[in-house]
């Protein structure tokens, strides 16, 4: 569904509020649409990156950590550990999403217009990022004519999950391709301050997630592109550190604040402990970011069990539970994390498990979780690297395990891998809904029902129903 308004407002508005002093009253621009083509592509960058990675974040918090076990919400305000979800509850991700997939994709059609080639780039990957979120969410969505409004596509077309990663996967090859690092990226970027480099590494980082993601389908041939990109660093660089890492860097000046510094503490904490499955694994492997993000109860760290029924879950809240380290987490400063190191080397390691790439798979392996211990800056030991939970033994379920810590507040990222993989396993709670089903995406919002009926109509059928149990292309067989 597309949000329309006059081309270029909202980012405009944003552009002027959020990124420098405006001469002009915005009232007056808005009024007069001729005035808005002078918006600059590079202005349209950071409100697009700032409030997608907002939206992401409360989101992660909301949903993601509740269905992948990496808390437990211990009232029955909201139930999604249990599986339960409110027929309302997935118009917050599709409106706002949209609304900052329309940001970059204006972004790219005025950079287009100037042949800014780095800002079309920037555009593409930013773009990208968010429209995969979209179509992972929910499978098949609007893409094609999802950002037609000016043309007067008012009831957009569900494109198919297949057609949109074919479409996705192109534009990150063809934005590592635009990519002039001889010129500087005439935005404010607060994602990587205008370093091309990084943004090209960004691309393809992208782009082998989304490979690894559709690789169970044969005719994407996702182990050739992934071999193509590993074989090709100069062509194709991928990140190298955490340095590297789509990282999103709140400054804690407003507006750039994690917005969690700026819930109550009961908000952020206050009926959410940390979930079994998740403490299970950081104890069994003395994980030194337990520390960092978790706190003690009694000297060590507890979790207590998902999908459990209320006056269990009431229970073990009761005995004490760890929750989230709030000191870190809840900064003005904390960083949201759209794609880290750590997890390009899983996705390396996974493909030289497979056979797909000529690497070494335990050093790729080793150096990830290294990756991740130092992203939430505490220190790898040799003693920790050698945990029996932590040293290569060379299965998926090991490697899936240590990519499922590594994605802690990655988005839905965990989810999405656990709806590709199966793993890691989690518990199976005895008050779990949907017959004890992991939902494999989100149904689409009631709005989209009301106003966009015939394309809503035709992709439900497309798909096979409207229902949380209804696989997307890339999970099915």
């Amino acid at each position: 569904m597309k949000f329309i308004l006059s081309k270029y407002t909202i980012a405009a508005g944003l552009a002027c509020s959020m990124l420098f002093s405006c001469q002009d009253d915005f009232e007056e621009i808005n009024a007069d649409p001729n005035r808005l083509e002078a918006v600059l592509p590079g202005t349209l960058l950071a409100p697009a990156l700032l409030n997608a990675s907002n939206v992401m974040l409360s989101r992660t918090h909301r949903i993601s950590h509740e269905l992948m076990q990496y808390t437990v919400q211990t009232n029955t305000i909201d139930e999604f550990h249990r599986y339960v979800f409110r027929d309302t509850e997935p118009d917050y991700l599709w409106k706002n999403l949209y609304r900052w997939a329309t940001n970059a994709n204006d972004m790219y059609d005025l950079a287009s217009e100037l042949n800014d080639k780095n800002n079309m780039a920037v555009a593409l990957v930013v773009r990208s990022w968010i429209m995969a979120n979209v179509t992972d969410l929910f499978g098949d969505v609007p893409y094609s004519e999802a950002f037609q409004g000016d043309e007067r596509v008012y009831y957009p077309k569900f494109d198919s999950q297949k057609e949109i990663y074919m479409d996705l996967l192109a534009d990150l090859k063809e934005a590592n391709e635009l990519i002039d690092l001889s010129k500087p990226l005439a935005a404010n970027d607060p994602l990587y301050n205008g370093d091309m480099m990084k943004w090209k590494k960004f691309s393809n980082s992208l782009r082998l997630r989304l490979l690894m993601r559709v690789s169970g389908k044969e005719e994407m041939n996702a182990p050739a592109a992934i071999s193509e990109i590993y074989n090709n660093p100069e062509k194709y660089p991928l990140f190298t550190s955490n340095e590297d890492a789509a990282t999103f860097n709140y400054t804690g000046t407003a507006p750039f604040v994690n917005p969690f510094s700026e819930w109550r503490a009961f908000e952020f904490n206050g009926n959410r402990d940390y979930g079994s499955t998740f403490i299970n694994i950081l104890n069994d492997a003395n994980d030194p970011r337990r520390a960092i993000i978790a706190t003690k109860v009694g000297g060590t760290y507890v979790g207590i069990e998902s999908g459990q029924p209320e006056n269990i879950v009431t229970d073990q809240h009761a005995l004490g539970a760890s929750t989230y380290n709030d000191k870190v987490l809840k900064k003005a400063t904390q960083p949201a994390y759209i794609l880290p190191y750590s997890e390009v080397l899983f996705n390396l390691a996974e493909a030289a498990q497979k056979g797909w790439i000529n690497a070494d798979a335990e050093e790729l392996y080793t150096n990830a979780v290294i990756a991740s211990v130092e992203q939430w800056g505490a220190t790898a030991t040799e003693e920790f690297l050698q945990n029996e939970n932590i040293a290569y033994n060379g299965t998926m379920e090991q490697l899936m395990e240590q990519k499922y810590v590594a994605l802690f507040f990655v988005g839905f990222e965990s989810w999405y891998e656990y709806r590709r993989t199966g793993m890691p396993e989690l518990f199976k709670g005895s008050a779990l809904q949907n017959n004890g089903l992991m939902p494999v995406r989100l149904e689409y919002p009631v709005i989209v029902q009301a106003t966009n009926k015939a394309s809503y109509d035709a992709a439900v059928q497309q798909i096979g129903g409207d229902d949380m149990n209804v696989k997307v292309w890339w999970q099915k067989e």
